[in-house]
C-alpha cells in the first residue's frame, strides 16, 4: 500500500520545484518500513520507469482512516516544514502521500470514486494544497473552503481552528480577523464570520457555499454557512463570472422587526422558476449505486428532447469535467455524455458495480466513456434537483428549490442564486447557488448594462 503511494507520487516529479519553494530544502522524499518492533528500519524504493498503477484499491484502507477526517490534523500538518506519517510498520514522507491523492484525482478520479475511501482522498488532496501553497496566498474563506468536510466535536472550532494559521487576512489594520470565544453561540460564530467575509473582504462567493437541506432553516440566517455540515459539493469556484464585471455591494442593515441579520446585496433578477423537473437526487447511499444511475439515465432522456444534448450534459455537471475545472474538450464531454445516454442497464452486468477498465474483462471503451460521465456527474447533481424557468431555461438547483422562487445574479458573484421572496417581495430568504447555462457567462448582465434599468438592492435575511 505504501509502495503504491510512493510509486504514483513518483510520476508527479514534476510539481517538485514548486514544492521546494514551499518548504525549502526538504529531505528527498521516502519511504520506510520495519519487519517487527525491534528492527532497523530500512527504505523501499520503485522504479518508475516501469511502473505502472494496475489497481488502487489497496489506497482505500489508509484514505479510509478516520485521520483524514480530523480538523485538528491540518494544523499539525500546514505548520510543520517536512511532515512523515506513521502506521503500523511503515513510515512515508507525506509529500509522497499528497502526491498520490494528486495523481489519482487528476488522472484517475472516475476509477477511484467507487470506493468509500474517495472522501479521504480529497481530504489528503485538500490538506496538501494547503501544505505546499504559502499561506499568505490563502484567506480564511479559503481555508473554511478547504476543510470544510473536516469534522470537529464542537462546530465553533471549524471556524476557531484555522483562527490560528497566518492568512492573507489573519491580522487587518493592525488587529487580528477574530479572537476565539467560546462564550458565543455557533450561530453567533458563524455569522460574526459570515459577516466579515462578505462586508469587510467583498467575498460574495461565500453565498454559494450556503447549503440548508431539504427545507430552509427557519431558526437560521439564510445568507449564513453552517461550517458544520456540508451537503454536496458547491460548484462556484471555476473560473467563471455570472456578474460580469460588475463589482459587488455588500452591506449589512440593521435588523428591525424580529428579523434574523439582513444582509443587504446588490444584482439583478433573471427569472422565477415555473416546475421543478420530479427526478430529484437526495440520495444517501453512494452515487455509484444502479438506482442512482438509471435515474439519471431517465432524467437526460425526459430533460433533452426539450433543451437538447449539449444544455442538458452541462446542466448535469455544471459545466465541469472530471478535473474539477470547466469543460474545455467539449467534443469529447459529448462523447462521455451520449454514451452514458445509451447505456443498456439490462445486457450490461457490470452496471451493478461500477464498470471501470479495473473491473471488466471487456475493455469496452464506450462503457468507460459513459462511466466518466456518471462519476463525473454525481458530485454535483447529488443533494440537487432540475428547474425549468418561466421563460423556459434549464437550471440545476439547491434540493430545497420551489417554485416561484427567482432566479438571480448578484453583483460580484461567479455563479447566479435561488432567492425565496417573502409575500410582501420587500425581503428574501437564500435558498443557495445554482446552474442555469443561458447566463453562466455574464450574458445577463450585459443585456442588463444595455436596458438602463437600475440594480435591485435585495434583503436577505
Amino acid at each position: 500500500m505504501g509502495q503504491i503511494a510512493f510509486c504514483i507520487a513518483e510520476q508527479e516529479r514534476e510539481h517538485a520545484s514548486q514544492m521546494k519553494d514551499t518548504h525549502g530544502d526538504a529531505p528527498e522524499a521516502h519511504y520506510m518500513w520495519r519487519d517487527d518492533d525491534a528492527s532497523a528500519p530500512y527504505t523501499i524504493s520503485c522504479p518508475d520507469a516501469d511502473f505502472e498503477v494496475t489497481s488502487l484499491r489497496p489506497l482505500c484502507a489508509l484514505f479510509e482512516c478516520r485521520w483524514f477526517t480530523r480538523l485538528w490534523v491540518i494544523q499539525e500538518l500546514v505548520l510543520s516544514a517536512a511532515a512523515e506519517m506513521h502506521w503500523g510498520k511503515g513510515s512515508i514522507d507525506f509529500m509522497l502521500v499528497g502526491q498520490a491523492a494528486t495523481y489519482v484525482l487528476d488522472h484517475q478520479k472516475s476509477d477511484f470514486v467507487q470506493y468509500e475511501a474517495f472522501d479521504g482522498l480529497k481530504r489528503c488532496y485538500n490538506m496538501f494544497g494547503m501544505w505546499i501553497n504559502r499561506w499568505t496566498a490563502l484567506s480564511l474563506f479559503d481555508l473554511l473552503w478547504l476543510s470544510r468536510s473536516f469534522g470537529a466535536t464542537d462546530p465553533r472550532d471549524k471556524i476557531f481552528g484555522m483562527l490560528g494559521l497566518p492568512t492573507s487576512d489573519s491580522v487587518v489594520n493592525g488587529a487580528p480577523f477574530m479572537k476565539p470565544d467560546y462564550s458565543l453561540s455557533t450561530a453567533e460564530v458563524y455569522t460574526h464570520v459570515a459577516s466579515k467575509i462578505l462586508v469587510d473582504h467583498n467575498e460574495i462567493d461565500l453565498l454559494a457555499t450556503v447549503q440548508h437541506g431539504r427545507e430552509l432553516r427557519q431558526n437560521w440566517t439564510s445568507w449564513v454557512p453552517d461550517w458544520s455540515s456540508r451537503h454536496t459539493n458547491c460548484f462556484c469556484n471555476s473560473g467563471r463570472k455570472t456578474s460580469g464585471e460588475v463589482s459587488s455591494c455588500i452591506r449589512t442593515v440593521p435588523a428591525e422587526y424580529g428579523f434574523l441579520n439582513i444582509l443587504s446585496v446588490q444584482g439583478i433578477i433573471i427569472d422565477s422558476i415555473a416546475t421543478l423537473i420530479d427526478v430529484n437526487f437526495d440520495q444517501e447511499d453512494h452515487w455509484w449505486h444502479r438506482r442512482a444511475a438509471e435515474a439519471l439515465a431517465g432524467l437526460t432522456r425526459k430533460v433533452e428532447p426539450t433543451f437538447g444534448a449539449g444544455r442538458t450534459a452541462h446542466t448535469l455537471t455544471a459545466g465541469l469535467g472530471t478535473d474539477g475545472y470547466l469543460v474545455d474538450d467539449t467534443e469529447a464531454f459529448m462523447l462521455e455524455y451520449t454514451a452514458f445516454r445509451d447505456w443498456d442497464f439490462e445486457s450490461n452486468a457490470t452496471l451493478t458495480s461500477p464498470p471501470t477498465k479495473g473491473l471488466s474483462d471487456q475493455d469496452d471503451d464506450q462503457i468507460h466513456a459513459g462511466y466518466q460521465f456518471f462519476a463525473n456527474s454525481g458530485p454535483t447533481i447529488l443533494k440537487r434537483r432540475c428547474f425549468e424557468t418561466r421563460s423556459g431555461m434549464l437550471g440545476l438547483g439547491p434540493l430545497a428549490t420551489a417554485a416561484e422562487d427567482i432566479v438571480v445574479v448578484l453583483f460580484g458573484g461567479t455563479v447566479p442564486f435561488v432567492l425565496r421572496p417573502d409575500a410582501d417581495d420587500q425581503r428574501y430568504r437564500l435558498v443557495g447557488e445554482c446552474y442555469v447555462h443561458d447566463i453562466m457567462n455574464g450574458e445577463a448582465v450585459v443585456d442588463w448594462l444595455q436596458s438602463g434599468q437600475p440594480a435591485v438592492d435585495f434583503q436577505l435575511y
